[in-house]
C-alpha cells in the first residue's frame, strides 16, 4: 500500500472516530431529594375532607418550607439526598451525598454489566456483575423454600397462599394527566401534571426535552433492566411518566415504608449540563487509594436470615 493509500485510511478512521464521539451523550445532572414527614398540625381545626384525595390535594398545596418547618418544630427528622449523574457514551455514575450513608458513587459501563459500588467513607468498592445478580436470586428462593419446609403444615399453606395473592396482584397504573398550570421552575418551562391512585398521590412539573437526555435515560434503563433483569413492578419511573419531557420536580405523597406514616419526597433536577463528564467520575479507586474490593452478593447474602456467602 502506497503512502497516499495509508494516508486516506488513516483520515477515514480518524473522521469516523471523530464523529462516533461527537454523537455519544455527554450530560451532567444535579438533583436534590427530600423526604418530610407530614405533620397533621399543619390542618386547621375548623377543616373536615370529604375523600383521601381531599386530603392529599391540601398537602400537595402546602410549600416545601411549610412542610419542612412543621417537621422540624415536632422534632421530625427530614431526609436529603443530593445526587450528580453523569453520562458519557456508555458510561454511567450517580454521585450521591447523604448525612446517613455519607457519599457513594455507583459506575457502570452499559457494555460490561458491571456495577461498582463506591463507599468512600468505608474505603471501599462493591462489585456487582448480571452473573451475580441471576446467582443471588436463586440463593434466595432456596432460602425461602427451605423456610417454608420448615413450618407447619397449616401456617405453610397460608404464607404461600398471601405469596400467590401478591404475586397476581394488578399492578398499579400511573396515567398523568396535565393540569394547565405552568411555571418556571430552576430555568425551565414547565407544565404541571397530576398522578392519583389508591396508593399514593403525584404531582410532576415537567418541561419539554430539547437537549435529548430522556432517550439517554430511557437507553440506559432498557439496558440495565435487561442486564439485572430488574423488571420490577413496584413503584414509578419518574422519567417514563410523561413521555419526551424532562421530571424536572416530583412530588409524591405516599405512606412510608417502616412507619407507615405518610410522607412527602420531593425530587428536584436543578440543572442539567449537556457537556462531557470528568473523566476520574468513571474511575474506580483501587489498593494504590487504600480501597479494599469485595462482592455486593457476599454482602447482600449475609445482610439475609441465615445467608452466607
Amino acid at each position: 500500500m502506497n503512502n497516499s493509500k495509508i494516508y486516506i485510511c488513516t483520515l477515514v478512521v480518524v473522521l469516523v472516530f471523530a464523529i462516533t464521539n461527537s454523537l455519544r451523550a455527554q450530560f451532567v445532572i444535579e438533583q436534590i431529594e427530600y423526604e418530610i414527614p407530614i405533620s397533621y398540625e399543619l390542618i386547621p381545626e375548623d377543616v373536615e375532607f370529604e375523600s383521601q384525595e381531599d386530603e392529599n390535594n391540601f398537602f400537595l398545596k402546602i410549600s416545601e418550607s411549610k412542610l419542612k418547618e412543621a417537621a422540624i418544630t415536632e422534632g421530625i427528622e427530614i431526609r436529603e439526598e443530593k445526587a450528580i449523574i453523569y453520562i458519557d457514551g456508555n458510561n454511567f455514575a450517580v454521585e450521591t451525598d447523604s448525612d446517613d450513608m455519607g457519599k457513594i458513587t455507583m459506575v457502570s459501563n452499559a457494555g460490561t454489566g458491571v456495577m461498582s459500588t463506591i463507599m468512600w467513607e468505608q474505603q471501599k468498592v462493591l462489585e456487582m456483575s448480571s452473573g451475580d445478580m441471576a446467582t443471588m436470586e436463586e440463593k434466595s428462593k432456596a432460602m425461602a423454600d427451605k423456610m417454608l419446609e420448615n413450618l407447619p403444615p397449616d401456617m405453610r399453606e397460608e404464607v404461600i397462599a398471601g405469596m400467590e395473592k401478591e404475586k397476581n396482584k394488578s399492578q398499579i397504573t400511573y396515567n398523568a394527566q396535565p393540569t394547565g398550570k405552568k411555571k418556571e421552575l430552576y430555568g425551565f418551562d414547565c407544565e404541571e401534571y397530576r398522578v392519583n391512585n389508591d396508593e399514593e398521590a403525584i404531582t410532576v412539573w415537567a418541561s419539554a426535552d430539547e437537549l435529548g437526555i430522556t432517550k439517554e435515560v430511557k437507553r440506559f434503563s432498557e439496558r440495565f433492566d435487561k442486564l439485572f433483569n430488574t423488571g420490577d413492578d413496584e413503584g414509578f419511573n419518574e422519567w417514563e411518566l410523561i413521555s419526551g419531557k424532562i421530571p424536572i420536580q416530583v412530588i409524591t405523597l405516599s405512606s412510608s415504608m417502616i412507619m407507615s406514616e405518610p410522607v412527602m419526597v420531593i425530587q428536584i433536577i436543578t440543572k442539567i449540563d449537556k457537556k462531557k463528564p470528568s473523566a476520574n467520575k468513571f474511575k474506580i479507586p483501587g489498593e494504590d487509594e487504600g480501597f479494599t474490593k469485595g462482592s455486593m452478593m457476599d454482602m447482600m447474602m449475609q445482610m439475609m436470615p441465615g445467608g452466607t456467602p
